[in-house]
């Protein structure tokens, strides 16, 4: 269920960054540091090398870890994850679907699900932690470099280094030529 076999036809025409992660197993021993942790006792459960919490004596399957729903919102060391344009690239790349996440708050009250303009997500139960581990390992995944000239963003007015892909100050994204022309 969790390992992406080499031949595996689902995966496409997927780019180097899958070759990198297609061996990740989250049942294998130990452990995989995930930030997986006890649900009865809050123990971290990263590097274990059987599938008992050494706590709370509880004997778990990778599967009992996992948040219930088919579409589980990512989350990491207890927060979600925001879907900023690195994570964004990494899901891309990977072909694993994400939904926007639109809380119970945004959907009664028709509050904006973000901050910063970005938002939580969900992914298929089946690719949370494949989703964990790429974005835990994410400095050693290949990504292309962001170049050009120096820009200013449009929500703060700060400039920045061409090589940002957001900006140093807020947080929003580069402006596309069009979003200059709007202004």
């Amino acid at each position: 269920m969790w390992r992406r076999p080499p031949g595996d036809q689902s995966l496409g025409g997927r780019v180097a960054l899958v070759e990198w992660v297609m061996d990740f197993d989250p049942e294998a021993l130990p452990i995989p540091a995930l930030g997986l942790r006890c649900r009865n006792c809050g123990y971290l459960l990263d590097l274990l090398p059987d599938h008992r919490c050494p706590e709370c004596g509880w004997r778990f399957t990778i599967d009992d870890l996992l948040p219930p729903g088919d579409f589980p919102l990512v989350a990491m060391d207890g927060s979600p994850v925001l879907l900023t344009p690195d994570v964004a690239a990494i899901l891309k790349a990977a072909r694993i679907l994400h939904l926007l996440y639109n809380g119970p708050l945004e959907a009664v009250y028709g509050l904006p699900g973000s901050i910063n303009g970005r938002q939580w997500f969900r992914v298929p139960r089946n690719d949370l932690l494949y989703v964990v581990h790429l974005l835990r390992n994410r400095d050693q995944l290949p990504r292309p470099q962001v170049t050009g000239p120096d820009w200013g963003c449009i929500n703060c007015r700060e400039s920045n280094p061409g090589t940002f892909a957001v900006c140093w100050s807020c947080g929003s994204d580069r402006p596309t030529p069009d979003d200059y022309r709007r202004v």
